[in-house]
């Protein structure tokens, strides 16, 4: 029973919503939906109450890897867990075992995407309302791929 952080905004909405959808499709799954803020306080909190409360849980999603860092610290033992982004620390923890998968969210794609856009505009052509960068699932398999921007940011 995987946790989802439903917090409901902007693009939240659609990887809610996506995650929901895709986990719809497995016959026998439940869903706990909580919203832990956008914070890794606050997911730790809730996944410490949650795994009181049901020690059956086996697998959790965060819709950022920034609560996998609550996650991870309010875990007993090792759960499945899958997180959004695919940021430097995320890739980490892959490596390490202590999260499983990340959703790549390449902000060098997506700001690439919004300038092209924004020239697009000024230069008086339509653009599709809507737009999306393609995502990309990260595992043991292809962390350390040097094309992921988690790999390629420098802090």
């Amino acid at each position: 029973m995987p946790i989802d952080d439903a917090d409901r905004g902007g693009g939240r909405i659609r990887r809610g919503d996506g995650f929901t959808e895709g986990i719809g499709q497995s016959p026998g799954i439940s869903v706990i939906g909580r919203d832990s803020e956008w914070t890794a306080t606050q997911a730790l909190s809730l996944t410490v109450d949650n795994l009181t409360a049901n020690p059956s849980i086996n697998g959790l999603f965060s819709h950022n890897d920034e609560m996998v860092r609550g996650i991870v610290s309010g875990q007993p033992g090792h759960i499945p867990l899958i997180g959004i982004d695919g940021t430097p620390l995320a890739l980490q923890r892959i490596r390490d075992g202590s999260q499983d998968a990340a959703m790549d969210q390449d902000p060098y794609i997506m700001g690439a995407l919004a300038l092209r856009t924004l020239i697009e505009i000024l230069d008086g052509k339509q653009v599709p309302k809507q737009q999306l960068a393609e995502p990309k699932l990260i595992t043991r398999a292809n962390v350390d791929d040097p094309n992921l921007w988690g790999n390629k940011f420098q802090p």
